[in-house]
Order: structure tokens, then C-alpha cells, then sequence
């Protein structure tokens, strides 16, 4: 299963003490470093100021200790989705990091618990961590091959998402459309059902965007898996919304991307389903 996209859920609370157990101070309560909010940053993330150096990317993997200890308790990786921040301890499943200002963010999943990255001109340098159980501090390390690969293999697929829909809904480029696709390639579709090769290549004669018409990612929704010797499999949740039209229509969807000879990326089969009609506050609000 990807490193990014297992789904058991991840509460920091209930790691921490348990890696920790016996082994870290009482809460000091210590403050923040001051210089871990006044460092230079290279490129916004959202309303924060993470320097990576693209979204959705390996920020940093940290090996995390102990205050006053040189015995490393856990490792935590720090990476980018879809312009959100996650984190996560050794294999369990990312969590979503909140910022709350400065350098300073809590866990989704575990509000209790407060990391305060200290940022250089290389990146995120390191972490402190505060917990119910004491204080924890994070050095950046090399990470794992596996993990830099997944990283890279999930941004690659999510700009050619992104460049798919443009052509599509925004620029109606039958071209640039074509360029993703295989020559062999099938949809099937939920509701318009089967079509294969030419008929899913033919020119585009209707514009979405004459009509108003835009799609969304659902922000977390978008999963990649590789296949080994083929390419990947990219899952998501969407969103289609029309200006003369109230509410919304979410749907999933699966790209079977294949690897091609000449290194493109290009998709072979599209699962499109579950197309839901939905209040636009209920499509809003729809989750993965």
C-alpha cells in the first residue's frame, strides 16, 4: 500500500505517550523558540509559510527524541498535499497538520499536542514537539528512498490531473486533452456508460466553461498507488458545479496512468461513478 494513502486512522495522542512511555519529562510547558517564527521563507504554502519547494513533495523526515535524550523515539515525516500540510509518525496514516501562526501547528487528529518547526534556507531544520507527557525535539534526517519516490510519483500525477481538467473544462484543448490519453484508451462512465479509443479522443465540441460548468478536487481525496512494471493508480473525489444551476454533483473517479516507453505518463482506462446530485453545503462538504 502507498505511504501516502493507507487510511487507518492516525491520533498523535495516543502515539506519542505510548512511544514515550516512562521515558519523557513531565510538560514543561516551555514556550516556542522565538527565532522558529522569524525565519526566511521561500515559497507560501496556503496561509502559512513553509518553504517547499513545490506542494505536494517530501518536506522533511525528522528523528524525533526525548528532551535530553539522544535516543530516537519515533520518525516523523513532513510532507505537502494538495497545499496542505501533513505529518506523520513512523507508518501510520498521515494526519492533517492546522496552523495556528508563526511557525506553529497542532495535528487534525490531536489538538493537544503542538509542533513548532524552526525553518532555514535548506527548508523545515527541525521540530518541537509539546504533548501531555513532555517535551520532544525532531532533527531532520536523509529520508527513505521509498518515501521520496512515492512523494515524487504522487506530485507528478496530481499536476497531470490538474492539466487534464484545464484542458477540458477551462481551455477545451482537444490536443492537450489528447497528449494524456493512450491511443487504446476506455472510459467507463455511471451514467453515459461505455466508450473506447476514437470516441473517447474525438474533438471537443461542447466547452464547460461556456456554460459556467468548473470541477474541484475535494481537498485529501486524491490517492496514488504504483503498479509495478505498468504505471500507477490515481483515485479521487470531485466536484462539478454550473453558474445557472443550485447545488453541486460529487462523483469518484479512477485513472489507470500508464508508463510509456518514451517516459509520458498517460491514462489507459477512466473509472468515472458515484455521481451523486448535492446541496451545494452538503457538496461542500463532502469527504473521501
Amino acid at each position: 500500500m502507498s505511504l501516502l494513502t493507507q487510511k487507518l486512522p492516525f491520533v498523535l495522542a495516543l502515539i506519542l505517550p505510548a512511544a514515550l512511555a516512562g521515558s519523557a519529562p513531565l510538560w514543561s510547558g516551555e514556550a516556542a523558540p522565538k527565532d522558529s517564527s522569524e525565519a526566511t521563507v521561500a515559497t507560501p504554502l496556503l496561509d502559512m509559510e513553509i518553504p517547499l519547494q513545490l506542494v505536494d513533495q517530501l518536506a522533511g523526515r525528522f528523528a524525533v527524541s526525548p528532551r535530553g535524550s539522544q535516543e530516537v523515539a519515533m520518525h516523523m515525516t513532513l510532507f505537502g498535499r494538495e497545499g496542505q500540510l501533513f505529518g506523520r509518525i513512523d507508518a501510520n496514516d498521515p494526519t492533517r497538520m492546522l496552523y495556528q501562526g508563526g511557525m506553529v501547528f497542532h495535528p487534525a487528529d490531536a489538538p493537544v499536542f503542538r509542533l513548532t518547526f524552526t525553518v532555514g534556507e535548506s527548508g523545515v531544520d527541525a521540530v518541537m514537539i509539546e504533548s501531555p507527557d513532555g517535551l520532544l525535539d525532531g532533527r531532520r534526517v536523509e529520508p527513505a528512498a521509498e518515501e521520496t519516490e512515492q512523494a515524487t510519483l504522487f506530485a507528478t500525477l496530481a499536476e497531470l490531473d490538474r492539466r487534464l481538467f484545464q484542458a477540458v473544462f477551462v481551455d477545451c484543448d482537444t490536443s492537450a486533452r489528447n497528449a494524456l490519453f493512450t491511443e487504446d484508451i476506455e472510459m467507463y462512465h455511471d451514467k453515459s456508460g461505455f466508450k473506447a479509443a476514437a470516441k473517447v479522443r474525438a474533438p471537443i465540441t461542447e466547452c464547460p466553461a461556456d456554460r459556467g460548468m468548473t470541477r474541484e478536487l475535494v481537498d485529501g481525496s486524491l490517492e496514488v498507488y504504483p503498479l509495478a512494471g505498468y504505471g500507477a493508480l490515481q483515485v479521487g473525489l470531485h466536484r462539478f458545479r454550473e453558474a445557472s444551476e443550485n447545488g453541486a454533483t460529487v462523483a469518484r473517479f479512477s485513472h489507470l496512468w500508464r508508463r510509456e516507453e518514451d517516459g509520458a505518463w498517460r491514462i489507459a482506462r477512466v473509472i468515472s461513478y458515484d455521481h451523486q446530485r448535492m446541496s451545494s453545503a452538503d457538496a461542500a462538504t463532502a469527504e473521501p
